[in-house]
């Protein structure tokens, strides 16, 4: 996920570019889940946590909030709740 034709002067730039980018893309569709997904995962990699909870939870992305548990907090116990949650889950829709 990476916006092309732009040149960042350091990493948090690039990261602020591709949350931007993805906020933008979102736009477009914001109550798809996929939507809220790519959201979720992009202000995840950028370590915006709250940004990153909300859309993974409405995307109900237990994968990435289980990474979220880990990367902000070091929760592993909280992390393998999420696990177990996604085992439970009904998978993502196929097409």
């Amino acid at each position: 996920l990476q916006p092309q034709g732009r040149k960042s002067s350091s990493i948090f730039d690039e990261g602020r570019e591709t949350l931007a980018w993805a906020e933008s893309l979102t736009k477009l569709k914001p109550d798809h889940r996929v939507s809220h997904r790519l959201l979720g995962q992009t202000a995840l990699r950028t370590r915006a946590w709250r940004l990153a909870r909300d859309h993974l939870l409405a995307a109900q992305d237990f994968y990435g909030l289980a990474d979220l548990e880990r990367l902000e907090s070091g929760n592993d116990a909280r992390a393998i709740d999420w696990l177990t949650e996604a085992a439970g889950a009904m998978p993502d829709p196929a097409w």
